[in-house]
């Protein structure tokens, strides 16, 4: 192997990482062109900061796998570590955005005006399953399915509404917001799963570039439907939200026509494919 095999191959990896975080510029640039600009970016950017730490234990559980995981029992040992990190974290997460430590740590620790913290509170209960989806999504679909019935369950009964309305108090404009965006979000988790372990399959077989076109598709998705919000001046969430589930779903379109190539996924049982690498 030559520093020239090493370079075309690590070229559209790290391509698709560029395309990524440019998501975030193209969701802050949609956000300044729609209604209550100044707090919507202020309360998104405390939002993704708590998040990010939260979920901080376990973002280094793909090199932790990578190195450790040589067989079944290793595969399990590792697994289970990853789903007790998956709980505390989402205990963690609840506790902030669900009961009064989130006044201790949002208003009291980080100064946050009320104006802004008001809008903080309900993005973080949006993301009370970030850490876990993030974690869980190298080893199986089933909790990812597990966490979206429970949304669902959640969303679309009475319960939701008893929650935010009676519960947290929330008022009328913020508490409609709120269940709105759960229901956009809410198969982003199993969606989320589908697209890493379909990237994965296409890296381990050397299709690297195949991943790259996806990340591109996943930018153009996510700057037309952010642009179409802009030009209806439609709200930063919802418009948010419909872009990242319309750009990962076409993500995920194109991963699976393009593994569908060389990994038959008619299999039964997605977990035991191993599609044969190729330069």
């Amino acid at each position: 192997m030559r520093q020239k095999d090493v370079f075309w191959f690590w070229l559209p990896l790290f391509a698709s990482w560029l395309l990524m975080t440019m998501e975030g510029p193209f969701v802050t640039a949609t956000i300044n062109r729609l209604p209550n600009e100044v707090i919507m970016l202020a309360a998104m950017g405390i939002v993704v900061s708590l998040s990010v730490t939260i979920e901080s234990p376990i973002i280094n559980m793909l090199a932790t796998s990578t190195a450790l995981v040589k067989d079944r029992a290793s595969f399990l040992l590792v697994r289970r570590f990853t789903v007790h990190w998956m709980i505390s974290l989402t205990a963690v997460t609840f506790l902030i955005a669900f009961t009064p430590v989130f006044d201790f740590v949002v208003i009291r620790l980080l100064g946050t005006p009320a104006e802004i913290a008001v809008w903080v509170q309900p993005g973080l209960k949006i993301m009370l399953f970030w850490s876990a989806a993030i974690a869980w999504r190298r080893f199986s679909f089933n909790l990812a399915f597990l966490i979206t019935g429970v949304m669902l369950l959640f969303t679309v009964t009475p319960i939701s509404a008893f929650y935010i309305f009676v519960v947290q108090d929330m008022t009328g404009p913020v508490g409609s917001l709120v269940k709105m965006a759960l229901i956009f979000f809410l198969f982003f988790p199993a969606l989320t799963v589908i697209d890493m372990w379909l990237r994965g399959v296409l890296i381990h077989g050397r299709h690297t570039k195949d991943v790259n076109i996806a990340m591109g598709i996943n930018l153009v998705v996510t700057a037309v439907v952010l642009g179409i919000g802009m030009v209806l001046q439609a709200p930063g969430l919802p418009t948010a939200a419909i872009a990242l589930n319309a750009a990962i779903i076409c993500e995920i379109l194109y991963l699976l026509w393009r593994t569908h190539h060389f990994v038959p996924l008619s299999l039964p049982s997605w977990g035991g494919l191993s599609p044969k690498p190729t330069v």
